[in-house]
């Protein structure tokens, strides 16, 4: 089952304590319980899932999914009111973006590069298996201030014309 965990919820021993250091494994994923103040989340299913929350900000895992490959990407979404900052985790991972004017841009994204991507600007990534991000991102923008639309289909065959080798449809 996929699921997130925030640790503070996490019993051990039948209640919720924070004042030792223990390491757990989830799916693989290494947890340290370090002190009181110390929150730690983390995501293994597809898709993306927010996992932190502030009054006017958030932070989220994208990992990968089935609309990341090359084959099946068809959409294009944009953020009104906000930007939205990508930090690429593993994997390899292409992200694109459209102006409204039809400007185009590609970038192959390296772990540990911030990549933000202004208000308003139609984006999305291709990603291989297995491949992570993190996302920052205004409060609650995955349930409304976003926009979607299909890519047309000059759009999708300028994309494919100028992906790396490896995102190539198969």
């Amino acid at each position: 089952m996929n699921r997130s965990y925030p640790l503070r919820s996490l019993r051990l021993g039948g209640r919720c304590s924070r004042r030792f250091a223990a390491k757990l494994s989830y799916k693989g994923l290494g947890v340290e319980i370090m002190a009181t103040g110390l929150e730690t989340y983390g995501w293994d299913g597809e898709g993306y899932r927010p996992l932190v929350f502030s009054s006017d900000w958030q932070v989220a895992i994208l990992n990968w999914e089935p609309a990341a490959d090359p084959a099946r990407l068809g959409k294009v979404e944009r953020h009104v009111g906000t930007d939205e900052v990508f930090v690429l985790l593993r994997g390899r991972a292409v992200l694109f973006t459209w102006s409204d004017a039809g400007e185009f841009a590609l970038v192959e994204a390296a772990p540990g590069v911030v990549y933000n991507v202004t208000a308003g600007t139609w984006h999305s990534v291709i990603t291989t298996t297995g491949a992570s991000w993190i996302i920052v991102e205004a409060r609650d923008t995955h349930l409304h201030g976003t926009e979607m639309r299909p890519m047309t289909p000059g759009e999708r065959a300028e994309l494919l014309g100028r992906l790396p080798a490896w995102a190539q449809p198969a």
